[in-house]
This record gives C-alpha cells, structure tokens and sequence, in this order.
C-alpha cells in the first residue's frame, strides 16, 4: 500500500479514537482495506489511495457528490449507492462528520432488523 493509505488509516485510528466511549465498533478488513464495522456492518474503510469511503444514505451520498465533497464509489461496474469516497486532502471535520454519519446510518439499520 502507498503511503497516503497508512496516512489514512492512521487518520481513521484517530478519528475513531474520539468516537464517544461505548460505540460497539471493531477494526476489520473490507475490499483488501483496513476499516471498521459497527457489530456485523461495515462502515467506513480506507481506499488504497488514502481516502474515507463509508456507507451513509443515499441522499447523502448525492447531496456529497453534487457538493463536491464526495465521489461516488465503484465496484467493477457497479456504483453503490450508499457508499461514498471522501478525499485524502479533504478536512478532518469532514472525516469525522461522515464517519459519524456511517455509525449513526448502521446503527438505524441493525435497530430496524
């Protein structure tokens, strides 16, 4: 892996580390990256470039993209829907805001199953 992807996932332990005591949040592989699962579901994990990618609404993944604080995320030839791609170079603040997001929208879904 690059550099901006031990970056990232240093940046990723940081935020994580904020995350407010109690969060059921464990570290785990995704897609050959290092990420995090809340329970079963995976949240976020690093891109091999560096960048956050997390599973949030689809609303929200549109209104990031439209923003130009987002990038939609590809699977093959596939786009997921719920998942979207935040820059390397983009703002903690947005890290964080998104990986909260991640956890709240988990979250939602494991109450509602």
């Amino acid at each position: 892996m690059s550099e901006s992807y031990d970056e990232g996932i240093e940046r990723l332990r940081a935020l994580v580390a904020d995350f407010p005591s109690g969060r059921r949040v464990t570290w785990a592989r995704m897609f050959n990256g290092d990420g995090i699962k809340l329970d079963d579901a995976f949240i976020a994990f690093i891109g091999s470039k560096g960048d956050l990618v997390a599973k949030v609404d689809a609303a929200q993944v549109e209104q990031m993209i439209a923003s130009g604080n987002g990038a939609p995320v590809t699977m093959g030839k596939r786009t997921m829907r719920e998942w979207v791609r935040v820059g390397y170079t983009l703002e903690d603040e947005l890290w964080s805001s998104t990986l909260s997001d991640a956890y709240d929208f988990a979250a939602a879904a494991h109450s509602r199953s």
